[in-house]
């Protein structure tokens, strides 16, 4: 029976096991939101962003065991949507606050905030740069008056 370390990538952090040797299971919206909690606690004390994938390796959770708990078909979906969409306004704010504290970065954090799951900002450009003015003249007015 091969370990969970045994076939990692070069670089990888190890896996993390229990007694049992198997994967976690998120099937209380309590702990799952927990787990999301001691993630960005983890990535604040190391001072580094908490990024989406960042967060599904550190639970140990595939995107399928996401889309799973946020279906339609299960009871709590809304619970643990509700937890991810708080870590999405999480990361968008460390995002913006680290943009406007550190020039070094700003770039790169707008970068990232334009990706969907950190916010999806786009560069929005005013639809009507111009504003339209209509004047009505009264009888013997002309538009000198304005020049």
């Amino acid at each position: 029976m091969a370990r969970a370390n045994e076939n990692k990538p070069i670089g990888a952090p190890p896996v993390k096991e229990d007694n049992r040797g198997r994967r976690p299971t998120y099937n209380d919206p309590k702990t799952f939101n927990s787990k999301v909690d001691e993630y960005f606690k983890d990535c604040d004390e190391k001072g580094i962003f908490p990024d989406e994938k960042g967060m599904f390796v550190f639970m140990d959770i595939f995107e399928e065991e996401i889309d799973a708990l946020i279906s339609p078909e299960n009871k709590n979906a809304d619970k643990y949507l509700r937890v991810l969409k708080r870590a999405q306004y999480r990361r968008e704010s460390w995002l913006a606050r680290n943009m406007v504290a550190n020039n070094k970065i700003s770039a790169g954090c707008m970068n990232a905030l334009k990706q969907e799951q950190n916010g999806g900002y786009r560069d929005r450009a005013s639809e009507n740069k111009t504003k339209r003015v209509q004047v009505i003249m009264p009888d013997g007015m002309s538009m000198d008056l304005f020049k």
